[in-house]
């Protein structure tokens, strides 16, 4: 996270010795903002098989040799978000072969800018317009994939896929008044 006033007008750094009218105008800007990067999440593909333990742990599925699941042609789409392939269904009353952690999820980048502008009356006593934005540059941060195998011999239809996103850009204005 940060914070940055703008050294511009009365007390900073530029256009310090400004008439007041000037100073009400370029002085008393502050930018804040908070950032964040995140890789993808390590996922576990499951599977409905039946383990044979009574419905007391659920059920991974198969790894199939040779096929890595974060890597192929055509994945990291919506639609494929990981090798599917890389995965099969036990036998019935088996556990699976694949291990947890083995799918690597969508990373994230979010930045949430505040663009605010203080008018001074006395020290303790300002007025204050800001401009806040969450998910300023607008950029797709997806929702994990479906990680459910199914119980079928052949994967579900929605295994792989990513069915949604966190929101777009929203952005909102306001204003106070501190005393």
């Amino acid at each position: 996270n940060y914070i940055y006033e703008l050294p511009f007008g009365h007390g900073k750094l530029l256009a310090k010795n400004v008439n007041k009218a000037v100073d009400e105008i370029i002085g008393g800007w502050q930018f804040d903002g908070i950032t964040t990067w995140n890789s993808g999440s390590y996922l576990t593909a499951s599977s409905d098989v039946n383990n044979g333990m009574g419905g007391r742990a659920g059920n991974y599925p198969d790894s199939v040799a040779g096929q890595n699941p974060n890597s192929g042609t055509g994945i990291h789409t919506v639609s494929n978000w990981f090798n599917t392939a890389a995965f099969a269904n036990p036998s019935y009353t088996r556990y699976g072969t694949s291990h947890a952690g083995t799918i690597i999820g969508p990373g994230s980048f979010n930045s949430d800018l505040a663009f605010f502008k203080n008018i001074k009356f006395t020290e303790s006593k300002y007025f204050q317009a800001r401009m806040e934005m969450f998910n300023a540059f607008n950029h797709v941060n997806l929702y994990n994939p479906n990680t459910g195998f199914g119980g079928g011999s052949t994967p579900s239809s929605s295994f792989g896929t990513i069915t949604g996103s966190n929101p777009a850009r929203i952005m909102q204005i306001g204003m106070k008044m501190y005393f």
